[in-house]
């Protein structure tokens, strides 16, 4: 490498900057060949071109990288983003410029499976409606929301990446049937998991709690619909710790309200994080959190750590890890440097 300092960008993203944490990023942070240039915040989340002029890496939080806004990037040599999502990389137009494009898909999965198990277990016990119970008219009316047990449940899992496979296990011991839709899931794989591989269909019109865990692609966007929720029974719960997009909110909304699903427990929106007015947010009994499932003290310092790692690797000339987009470069990349949403 050269005297001068390898440039790195980060996207300022003001949540995290009110209350001064970096995301794990000390390792470039704090490194004396790395000079660190954090971006201006923007609400529409495009990036003008010219952005990223004169950057060898950008570290990317929710902004939209598109061929628009990679003009002047002539340096740029890789992308890596906070998570496991990556709708927001456009992955062939980084390809076309040789630029990798990384994601730290093994960073929140701990927490978004315990934070998915929680919802699990707060819809199964009604919760968030007895919070309200309680907090309007007492004991009154307590025995006529009664819950049911996930041991005498059906798990409808849709998506069995990384998350969706934790998922299995943190819920296996309260002893659930769980069942399974993932057209590119093994079945041997689903064999030693120990559930059962079915139809979409069939996991919908037999599942007691569906649980979304796939990447938002053109392939799942919009995969539900009014009929989709229609075939759900009308006592399921919907818990969606994923992405929005795939459904719409208000379509959502409207399953919950007139009863075509039994409730809800929501931690992702569409056009996140401008909620005001989301219908979903009229529902006073579902549960609804802020994109959070993700996020704790040791999930952010594990997605910069992974983060910090394809970066310093690109830095010393290495490949870096979990790349989502193998054409960018001719040369071979071990599998064990693709991204599991790739594999």
């Amino acid at each position: 490498m050269s005297s001068e300092k390898f440039s790195v960008y980060v996207e300022r993203d003001v949540r995290i900057e009110e209350v001064g944490y970096t995301l794990g990023l000390e390792p470039i942070l704090e490194h004396p060949d790395i000079e660190v240039t954090f971006l201006e915040s923007r609400d529409d989340k495009r990036m003008p071109p010219g952005s990223l002029a004169g950057a060898d890496a950008f570290v990317s939080v929710s902004y939209r990288l598109d061929e628009r806004s990679l003009e002047g990037a002539d340096d740029l040599k890789v992308v890596t983003r906070a998570g496991a999502g990556y709708e927001v990389l456009d992955l062939e137009a980084l390809s076309d410029r040789g630029i990798f494009a990384c994601h730290a898909p093994q960073g929140p999965t701990e927490s978004v499976a315990q934070a998915t198990l929680a919802m699990f277990v707060a819809c199964a016990h009604n919760l968030r409606k007895y919070d309200n119970i309680v907090r309007d008219r007492g004991f009154e009316d307590r025995m006529r929301n009664l819950g049911f047990e996930l041991g005498s449940a059906t798990i409808g899992i849709v998506g069995m990446g990384l998350i969706g496979s934790r998922v299995v296990e943190v819920v296996e011991p309260f002893d659930p049937e769980v069942i399974v839709h993932d057209p590119y899931l093994d079945p041997e794989r689903a064999d030693e998991l120990g559930v059962r591989l079915v139809e979409f269909d069939d996991l919908l019109e037999t599942a007691d709690i569906v649980s979304l865990h796939v990447p938002l692609t053109p392939e799942t966007e919009a995969m539900f619909g009014e009929e989709e929720f229609r075939r759900m029974q009308d006592h399921a719960h919907l818990v969606n710790t994923t992405r929005g997009g795939i459904y719409e909110d208000a379509v959502l909304a409207r399953a919950v309200r007139e009863g075509w699903i039994g409730g809800a427990a929501i931690d992702v929106f569409e056009d996140e994080p401008n909620v005001l007015g989301n219908p979903l947010l009229e529902l006073e009994d579902q549960l609804v959190t802020p994109h959070i499932a993700g996020l704790t003290k040791q999930s952010t310092d594990r997605i910069g750590s992974l983060m910090c790692e394809s970066i310093l690797n690109v830095m010393n000339d290495d490949l870096p890890i979990s790349v989502l987009n193998p054409d960018a470069t001719d040369q071979e990349i071990p599998a064990e440097n693709l991204s599991p949403s790739f594999q």
